[in-house]
């Protein structure tokens, strides 16, 4: 069983999820895997295996083979963790 820590996401996944915020405010839809890496300053090999981290932790959701299918969940986080 899954605790809620387990669910949380990583620093590198939180700013993830900043830039995919970011980036969709910017571009007015969600961004690439190569706009994110750029971004992020990470290999694109890189942000999809954290995106699919987040897509088992329930932060991401989208449909596999389908373009322009990914949508972020609108979960907020408050505060932190010490």
């Amino acid at each position: 069983m899954r605790t809620l820590l387990q669910n949380l996401p990583t620093n590198v996944q939180a700013e993830l999820l900043d830039t995919l915020d970011e980036l969709e405010s910017l571009l007015g839809r969600m961004p690439t895997l190569k706009e994110i890496s750029t971004r992020q300053g990470i290999a694109v090999s890189g942000v999809y295996q954290h995106m699919r981290a987040l897509k088992r932790k329930g932060y991401l959701q989208w449909e596999p083979d389908k373009s322009r299918t990914l949508q972020n969940r609108g979960i907020v986080l408050l505060g932190t963790i010490d």
